[in-house]
C-alpha cells in the first residue's frame, strides 16, 4: 500500500477510537445499589409526615375588652398552640355564657361573675384554675366628688346586684361608713351603658373597668377607689362543664397545660414591654396609656392559678346571696385545681 493510502488509512482509525462510545465505568467493589426509586418495580418513597391538626376550643368571654387580656395574650403568643390548641374567644356577655357552656356551643367559660349564680344554684360546672382574683373596676366620679365619704346622697351606677363592680361599690361605702340606702343605686348593666350614662352626667359615679375608666378621665372624671384594694375575688377562671372533662380528658389537659404555661409568662416583668405593644394593637390603646392599663391587668394575675379557701367561700356565699339556696356550698362542687397541679408538675420536667 502506498505512504498516502496507509497514512489515511492511520488517521481515520484513530478518529474512530477518539470519538467513538466509552464504556461505563465498572462500580467500585462494595458501593451501594442503585436506589429503590430507581427500579421500576419498586413501591413510592413515604410522603412526608405532616403536621397533626390543632384542635379547635371555644372559650367564652364577656365582651373583648382589655379585661380579657390575660387569656388573649397567651393565646396570641402561641402558648396554647404549643399544645395542640387553636383557642377560639368566643364574645358572650351577660348571663348566656353559662347555657352557652352547658349546650356545648363552647368548651370553656372566662368569666366567674357571669356564670357564678347559676353554678351555686347546681349548674354541673367546675372551676379548674383562676387567672385574676382582684376586679380591675375602679370607682370613678365627677370632679366635684373627691373621697368615697362623698359619695352620700349621689347617683352611682351598677351592673346588677352581686356583680363585681357592685360588690367594688358595696364594699367602698362600707370602708367609708356609708349602706347602699345612703346613695340613689341605678342598675344599667354593662360597663359601657354605665360609662355612657357617667359621661352623660345621668349618674354621678360608676365602677367601670378599662378602657372606660380611660375614656372618662379624659372627659374630667377621677377614680377615687380601686377594686384591687378592697375586694378579693375570682375573676377570670377558666371553668368547664363536668360532662365536657369527663368526655375530653385530654383536650383539658392541654388547656390546663397552656395556663400553667401562660402564668409565668403573663407575671414575669421582662415580658410586660411585649405584652404592652401587643395589647396597644389588640385593644386599640393609646400607647401613651397603655403601659398603665396593662399594668392594671397583670397586676391581678394569680401566679399559682388558684386562690385561699376563705377567698373562694366569700365567692360562693356572696353568689349564694343572690340566689335563693340556703344550704353551704362545698368548695369540692364548684372548685377542682388537680388538674391544673398535675399540669404544672408535667411542663416542670426535663
Amino acid at each position: 500500500m502506498a505512504l498516502g493510502s496507509r497514512f489515511v488509512v492511520a488517521l481515520l482509525l484513530l478518529a474512530v477510537a477518539c470519538g467513538g462510545p466509552r464504556a461505563a465505568p465498572a462500580a467500585p467493589t462494595g458501593a451501594a445499589p442503585p436506589a429503590d426509586a430507581a427500579r421500576p418495580d419498586a413501591p413510592a418513597a413515604p410522603a412526608p409526615t405532616a403536621a397533626p391538626a390543632l384542635a379547635t376550643v371555644r372559650v367564652a368571654i364577656p365582651d373583648l375588652s382589655i379585661a380579657t387580656l390575660p387569656l388573649a395574650a397567651a393565646v396570641a403568643k402561641g402558648l396554647y398552640r404549643d399544645e395542640g390548641l387553636d383557642v377560639e374567644l368566643v364574645q358572650i356577655g351577660g348571663q348566656a355564657a353559662l347555657p352557652a357552656l352547658l349546650n356545648g356551643e363552647v368548651g370553656y367559660l372566662y368569666g366567674w361573675g357571669a356564670a357564678s349564680t347559676g353554678i351555686v344554684q347546681g349548674a354541673p360546672v367546675k372551676v379548674l384554675a383562676i387567672l385574676q382574683d382582684r376586679p380591675p373596676h375602679v370607682v370613678v366620679t365627677r370632679a366635684s366628688i373627691q373621697t368615697p365619704a362623698d359619695l352620700r346622697g349621689q347617683r352611682l351606677a351598677s351592673s346588677r346586684p352581686g356583680g363585681t363592680d357592685d360588690q367594688v361599690l358595696q364594699r367602698v361605702l362600707q370602708g367609708a361608713g356609708l349602706r347602699e340606702d345612703d346613695v340613689q343605686m341605678v342598675r344599667l348593666g354593662e360597663t359601657s351603658l354605665r360609662a355612657a350614662a357617667l359621661l352623660a352626667g345621668q349618674v354621678d359615679g360608676a365602677a367601670l373597668a378599662q378602657p372606660f375608666t380611660a375614656a372618662a378621665e379624659k372627659e374630667g372624671f377621677h377614680v377615687i377607689a380601686r377594686g384591687a384594694d378592697v375586694l378579693q375575688v375570682p375573676i377570670s377562671i377558666v371553668a368547664s362543664s363536668q360532662a365536657h372533662v369527663a368526655a375530653a380528658p385530654d383536650e383539658v389537659r392541654r388547656m390546663l397545660r397552656g395556663v400553667a404555661r401562660s402564668l409565668p409568662y403573663l407575671t414575669d416583668p421582662a415580658n410586660e414591654p411585649e405584652i404592652v405593644a401587643w395589647a396597644a394593637q389588640r385593644y386599640s390603646i393609646d400607647p401613651p396609656q397603655a403601659p398603665a392599663m396593662v399594668d392594671e391587668q397583670l397586676g391581678t394575675v394569680v401566679a399559682s392559678g388558684e386562690a385561699p379557701e376563705a377567698v373562694l367561700d366569700a365567692a360562693l356565699e356572696s353568689a349564694r346571696a343572690q340566689t335563693d339556696r340556703t344550704e353551704p356550698i362545698a368548695l369540692s362542687q364548684v372548685f377542682d385545681f388537680t388538674l391544673l397541679r398535675a399540669a404544672r408538675q408535667e411542663i416542670a420536667r426535663p
